[in-house]
């Protein structure tokens, strides 16, 4: 069980400050020495899933929303991404050489097309 601390959230409503507990005693510690200086941290008790850029903070209602489409789509970008980046190694001095050769050519050329599957998923 887990119990999340919000401790202050940005202007825009995403998470600034956080803290997650394993107790719930625990929690309402935490709330109680930084209340001072945060007056609108709260508890989330046994949060469902959240990640915490795409999680929105409603101080007013002590909750918070995930937005999992806006995580599954940035992680989508960022797999594609990394793809492209190891794809782009793979283009070795070596390789460009071999580009003189009819395979060699072919080769590069279908790593210029498994590039442009990555791209369009950004």
């Amino acid at each position: 069980m887990t119990y999340l601390v919000i401790v202050d959230a940005t202007p825009d409503k995403k998470i600034a400050k956080m803290q997650e507990y394993s107790t719930k005693d625990g929690a309402d510690a935490h709330v109680a020495r930084v209340v001072l200086n945060y007056p609108d941290a709260f508890v989330v008790d046994k949060p469902a899933q959240y990640e915490r850029h795409h999680t929105t903070v409603d101080v007013t209602a002590k909750t918070i929303t995930y937005n999992s489409s806006a995580h599954d789509a940035k992680k989508i970008k960022d797999n594609a991404q990394n793809e492209i980046r190891k794809l782009e190694g793979t283009v070795t001095p070596r390789r460009i050489r071999e580009m003189t050769t009819v395979a060699g050519a072919k080769w590069v050329d279908d790593v210029e097309k498994l590039i442009a599957i990555e791209r369009s998923k950004l």
